[in-house]
Order: structure tokens, then C-alpha cells, then sequence
């Protein structure tokens, strides 16, 4: 039992249910394309499996990579890594990079699509270049939340959309890139909390490099004007005479403005007089729900998706 806690703390469990964004984004925009049946199920089994991996490999390779930094504020990490010991855990590293390239090759050998093959590779090179030297992304103020988006986001979606519809289609594609944007700044929002652990490391990403009110300022504007986007793009496709149809689409918005103002919230908190006071550090540390911002995009995006079935 403590081996598995240690294994779940290792692999970030708090983050993976953002698979049903990552996976099931793709695959019901698939279903406007293809029928439901069992290859779609199949396919997006294997789309599933195949993202968990990668997620796997990808927080195992981050937290070897703030193993130092992790044992002064995030002991809990920390001290899981110890408990496997850092070879044997960059041993389960290359066992998962084994299994799920396996299954990357056999799909690209079975579909006879070179780009499912291409778009595994790049991945699985941003995901170790985003934490190692001696690309080190996540220490090059911009390319961390670029990097973040197109490794955890963007990338995987694609891989996952081409797997299950077998083809790209323009208003998936569109939905996804835009998704990808929207996911930026939650990755700004995210380092408000690891500001001190930051700056000691010497981490330049946009939160140590900007500070905190500056970054949260970012976040929100490229909140509205991503959000935005996607409400106008799909604002299209919504049949206006439908009540139900437009009830969606209320209730996506009212998923956008939820994050947006909870990202006011953690502005008015991050003033810095207020921060000279360590519970209200603290607080404000506690006070960073970025599954919860990822997941409320995602349900408006899904709400929005939805909407298409609606008759």
C-alpha cells in the first residue's frame, strides 16, 4: 500500500483526471466525423492508455529534474522519490518509455500514419527537454508555459484526434489549438504558488521573471481573449433558435467567467504588503486550484461540444 501512495504521489495523481480533456476533448469531436462503434471504443482505449504513459514519464522526468527545491517545499515529492531511490525510478522511466513507444509504433505501423509516430517523438522530446539540461525549458521565462501547453496539451490532443477520427478535420483542429491557448494560462497561474521555491532554485519562468501580480495580469488576459475565441468560433455552429442549445452555451460562458474571476480572486490576494504576512503566504499558496481551472475549461469546451448533438 505504501508502495502504491508513493507511486501516485510520484506520478502527480491530482493531475490526471485532466485525461478527460486531453482524451475525451478529441474523441467527441471525433464522433461529429465517425460513427460510435467498437474501433472508436478500442482507439480510444489505446488514446487513454497511451496519454497516462506519457503523463507518467513526463512528471517522473520533473521531479528528478526539482528534487532540491521539491525537498525544501514540497517534501511529500520529495520523499517519494527517496522512497523508490532516483535510479530505480528513472528505470521505471525507461520501462514506460518502452511501452508506450511500443504502442505508438504499432499504431503508426497499423493505421499507416507516419504522423502519429511524429507527433509521439516530439512529445516525448519536449517532455524531457522541458526539465532537463540542457534545453531546460521551464527555466527560459516564455518557452515554460509554450513548452507546458504544447507537451501536456496540444501535442497529445492532436495524437489523440488523428488516432481515433484516422484523419485531421478543420473544425477539430481549430478547437484544439484554440483549447491549447487556453491552457497557457493556467500554466502562469500554477507557478504563483512555487514563487519563493522558484526564485531560490533560480527557475526564470514568467512568475520569478514578471512577479506575481504582473504574471496573474498575463494569465487573465490571455484567459478572456482565448476563452473569447473559442465562444466566437463556435457561436457559428449554434443553431440560435434552439433554447437547449443556447442553454450550452450560457453554461460553457458561465465555466469561463468561474476561472477568469477566480483569477481576480488570487490577484487581490497576491498583493504584496498582504504577503509580508506568512498565513496570508500561505493562504494564498493554498489558494491555487489549477486541476479545478483545467477541468472547468475543459467542461466548457465539452458543454460546447455537447451542443452539436443536441437536437
Amino acid at each position: 500500500m505504501k508502495t502504491l501512495k508513493n507511486f501516485f504521489i510520484l506520478i502527480r495523481w491530482e493531475y490526471m483526471p485532466s485525461a478527460i480533456n486531453e482524451t475525451g476533448i478529441p474523441a467527441l469531436l471525433a464522433l461529429l466525423f465517425i460513427p460510435f462503434s467498437p474501433q472508436y471504443m478500442f482507439d480510444v482505449i489505446i488514446s487513454l492508455l497511451i496519454w497516462y504513459g506519457a503523463h507518467f514519464i513526463g512528471a517522473q522526468i520533473n521531479n528528478i529534474s526539482d528534487y532540491d527545491s521539491d525537498k525544501k517545499f514540497k517534501s511529500y515529492i520529495s520523499d517519494s522519490l527517496d522512497y523508490f531511490g532516483e535510479k530505480k525510478v528513472k528505470q521505471m522511466i525507461i520501462v514506460e518509455v518502452i511501452i508506450v513507444s511500443a504502442l505508438a509504433i504499432g499504431m503508426t505501423i497499423v493505421r499507416r500514419q507516419p504522423m502519429l509516430m511524429i507527433l509521439w517523438l516530439v512529445g516525448l522530446f519536449f517532455a524531457y527537454a522541458y526539465s532537463m539540461k540542457p534545453f531546460n525549458f521551464k527555466s527560459r521565462t516564455i518557452m515554460n508555459p509554450i513548452t507546458l501547453a504544447l507537451v501536456l496539451y496540444l501535442i497529445p490532443m492532436l495524437f489523440s484526434y488523428l488516432l481515433i477520427a484516422r484523419e485531421f478535420h478543420k473544425m477539430p483542429v481549430i478547437t484544439i489549438v484554440i483549447f491549447g491557448v487556453q491552457m497557457v494560462p493556467m500554466f502562469f497561474m500554477d507557478e504563483i504558488s512555487d514563487y519563493e521555491e522558484d526564485k531560490d532554485a533560480n527557475v526564470k519562468n514568467p512568475c520569478v521573471t514578471f512577479g506575481r501580480r504582473k504574471t496573474i495580469i498575463i494569465a487573465t488576459i490571455i484567459a478572456i481573449i482565448s476563452n473569447a475565441s473559442m465562444l466566437f468560433y463556435w457561436f457559428n455552429y449554434i443553431s440560435h433558435t434552439s433554447s437547449l442549445k443556447m442553454l450550452f452555451f450560457v453554461f460553457a460562458l458561465l465555466f469561463y467567467i468561474f476561472v477568469v474571476f477566480d483569477f481576480v480572486r488570487i490577484y487581490k490576494m497576491s498583493d504584496p504588503l498582504l504577503l509580508k504576512d506568512q498565513a496570508k503566504l500561505m493562504k494564498l499558496k493554498k489558494s491555487i486550484h489549477t486541476p479545478v481551472w483545467l477541468m472547468g475549461t475543459g467542461a466548457a469546451t465539452l458543454l460546447l461540444i455537447f451542443e452539436r448533438w443536441v437536437k
